[in-house]
């Protein structure tokens, strides 16, 4: 299959080298100087006029534009003939993209390359033990179901929101984490506030019950779901609650046979067991254990990453990306997540990047190599495209010159979700201070407002970049300190090899 790959002036050098050598793949160039932010009408209209690029568009069996521009590509293949879809926003996922269309794979005339590879897996109706609510529960994995909790330390002005972001963020199952301290009433004000922020009607709402008392309180206030111990369980549905799916957790793979054998007998079917993962390095290995000896139980198995993920000094991405393939491989039906800590925050959404990654790999029988994910965050999958240097005046550090009119201050407001800029002027006037989410359009309203030279713009854009990813991975930001400094470019500069954002040779 021959690809065509259409861009702009300023990024055929770098497409065309990052595609040397891949038969098949023709890169065309439009008279623009940008492509990723225009409209798919003005592209039409650039190649209408053009019967040269028609022709050389033509020479393909399909054509990419790239996933941001605005618009549908449908429009662009009235004209020149052939399918034309959107690829990824990056450039970096071109290669992976001509490898999976020649694979047979399938991509979009309107939506991104991200979001057409990143659709999740739906579960068969006759593989499913049982549904709580609308959800499908499998007999076994996978696909996991995504369950996600809201800890009991969440203040109750923020808990509509949170669940909101949970569901969102692709949560089937959301928990009502409960404190040991609360009173039942305490715990169905929760379960009712998070019900009645849900706007989605397939999200199962469940309540973690420590007490009988605690178990009638969540189910009389809506809880489909109890996720409490097995002798809890037990009396529980001895007492007549027996509407509600049970989650009955225990390190005693015998106590969670008798427990299952109890309720089914008392007709109680929607039961799911917890072995418990522990903490690596800490027993998880024997977690493991029991995890393959309860699968023999003939009930669908709970897979928390909760203790993982939280003890486990790493970016939480990464953590779920492991424990997800593990709890594909043991057959787990739901996967627990818990955002209990700054570094575990959006992990709801990493978890579900992460099984549908754990998912694609065990359906197609294969390890995830080769698979689109959204999980590499920090790293490439392959060495990315350079663009030569040779040749290139070589410019070392240059000290800045100080601007006598102020100074900036930069800071990031992660609470509200804002970058923070504010002009103090040294020589009288007042100090302009201005928030937004775009690191460029607050640099180009701060530019204009004061007229700053220059020298002093570059900065700005510089240290306004570094904010916004500081933003947007929840990092701290330090106004003229690095914001990526990885163990390996740590070692590297320690041996004065390095140069650039955290030369400590500045």
């Amino acid at each position: 299959m021959k690809i065509v790959i259409i861009t702009s002036r300023a990024a055929a050098g770098h497409i065309k080298r990052m595609v040397s050598g891949i038969p098949g793949v023709k890169v065309v160039e439009l008279p623009l100087n940008v492509i990723g932010i225009a409209a798919v009408d003005v592209l039409a209209k650039i190649i209408k006029r053009r019967s040269d690029l028609i022709e050389e568009i033509r020479w393909g069996d399909v054509a990419l534009i790239p996933g941001s521009v605005k618009g549908d590509a449908r429009t662009l293949s009235e004209i020149v003939g052939i399918p034309v879809f959107k690829g990824t926003k990056s450039s970096g996922g071109i290669p992976f993209l001509i490898d999976y269309i020649r694979k047979g794979g399938s991509l979009d005339p309107a939506k991104p390359a991200e979001e057409v590879l990143g659709s999740e897996p739906t579960l068969e109706q006759d593989k499913a033990a049982f549904n709580v609510g609308k959800v499908p529960i499998p007999a076994r994995g996978p696909p996991l179901v995504l369950a996600s909790e809201i800890p009991p330390e969440t203040p109750s002005r923020n808990v509509a929101m949170e669940t909101r972001r949970l569901a969102i963020q692709g949560a089937r199952i959301i928990v009502v984490g409960a404190s040991t301290s609360w009173d039942a009433r305490e715990l169905a004000e929760r379960v009712v506030a998070v019900i009645n922020a849900l706007e989605e009607e397939d999200v199962v709402v469940a309540s973690e019950a420590p007490t009988v008392d605690h178990v009638k309180a969540a189910v009389a206030a809506g809880a489909e779901m109890i996720f409490t111990s097995p002798h809890v369980a037990v009396e529980a549905a001895q007492s007549g609650i027996d509407e509600v799916a049970y989650v009955v957790g225990d390190r005693s793979v015998d106590a969670l046979k008798k427990a299952l054998s109890t309720l089914r007998e008392m007709g109680i079917e929607k039961v799911l067991v917890d072995p418990v993962v522990d903490i690596p390095p800490l027993g998880m290995s024997e977690s493991i254990s029991r995890y393959m000896e309860a699968s023999r139980l003939g009930a669908p198995l709970l897979f928390s990453a909760a203790n993982a993920a939280n003890e486990v000094e790493a970016d939480t991405h990464g953590v779920h990306a492991i424990l997800a393939l593990i709890a594909v491989e043991l057959r787990a039906s739901v996967y627990l997540v818990v955002e209990d800590s700054w570094k575990n925050r959006w992990s709801t959404s990493e978890a579900r990047e992460a099984l549908r990654l754990a998912w694609e790999a065990w359906r197609r029988g294969a390890s995830e190599r080769g698979l689109f994910s959204k999980l590499l965050i920090i790293k490439d999958p392959v060495k990315p495209p350079s663009m030569p240097s040779a040749g290139a005046q070589e410019v070392g550090w240059v000290p800045p010159r100080l601007d006598p009119r102020g100074y900036l201050v930069i800071g990031v407001d992660h609470d509200e979700g804002f970058i923070v800029v504010e002009w103090r002027p040294l020589k009288g006037g007042s100090p302009i201070k201005l928030r937004g989410r775009h690191a460029l359009s607050l640099a180009r309203t701060l530019t204009r407002m004061v007229g700053l030279d220059p020298e002093h713009s570059a900065y700005l854009g510089y240290e306004l970049a570094k904010a916004e990813i500081a933003l947007h991975l929840g990092k701290s930001y330090t106004q003229d300190e690095p914001i990526v400094l990885p163990v390996w470019r740590v070692e590297w500069l320690g041996r004065g090899l390095g140069t650039g954002e955290g030369d400590t040779s500045r």
